[in-house]
């Protein structure tokens, strides 16, 4: 084999020796930092538009049923029916006694086809009965709003 032909072929021997690696990247993980499983499932049901996968993350902490479930995740189902193109985790707080705040943005074609659209999820974990458990979530177009629930 040439040496030109050796050349060409170095980066799909790249690309396949590290495709594993990034499979297993949780798809809106916080770059560093080690993701969090109950996380890093809420935000990817988030992302795939399986919001009713999503509210069920929660179930042992906010009230079930349909009608709960419907104010909490309605303005979702009815917005971004499909979920998400992408989402980005940018920031992540973790406070001594356990809990974790993170808020992840989220951009995708919305009903009416627009593309330019943003969605910032704003989601509390924090050990309960030795699980790590999600205990608060809200979500908005508005990163800003998001922003002054941080503690």
């Amino acid at each position: 084999m040439s040496i030109l032909s050796r050349l060409a072929l170095a980066p799909l021997a790249v690309a396949l020796l590290t495709a594993p690696a990034f499979a297993d990247e949780p798809p809106c993980a916080l770059n560093g930092l080690a993701p969090l499983p109950v996380l890093e499932k809420a935000k990817a049901a988030i992302l795939a538009g399986d919001y009713s996968g999503f509210y069920r993350e929660t179930e042992n902490v906010f009230p079930q049923g349909e009608a709960p479930e419907k104010a909490a995740i309605g303005p979702l189902q009815t917005g971004s029916p499909k979920g998400f193109d992408s989402c980005s985790t940018i920031l992540r707080r973790t406070d001594p006694g356990g809990m974790v705040q993170e808020i992840t943005l989220y951009t995708g074609l919305n009903k009416s086809g627009r593309s330019d659209e943003v969605a910032a999820f704003y989601l509390v974990t924090a050990p309960l009965n030795g699980e790590t458990k999600i205990i608060v979530f809200s979500y908005n177009g508005q990163i800003a709003e998001l922003l002054g629930e941080l503690r």
